[in-house]
């Protein structure tokens, strides 16, 4: 069930804060306590997952 999944939020990560989203059942969305974002769980993953790609495009992965 959605409410055992740990997710980061995005925009405190763009920030260099490691916080994390919290579910809220009665709106079916996810959002952070400390800034004011707030989105379904498609979102938040797919915004998390951009963040990732634009900090770290530079990294190159080795086998």
């Amino acid at each position: 069930m959605a409410e055992n999944k740990v997710i980061r939020c995005p925009e405190c990560m763009r920030r260099d804060i490691d916080s994390e989203l919290f579910y809220d059942k009665k709106d079916d969305e996810y959002y952070c306590r400390l800034c004011c974002y707030s989105a379904d769980e498609e979102t938040a993953f797919g915004d998390l997952k951009k963040f990732k790609t634009e900090k770290y495009k530079s990294y190159k992965y080795s086998k």
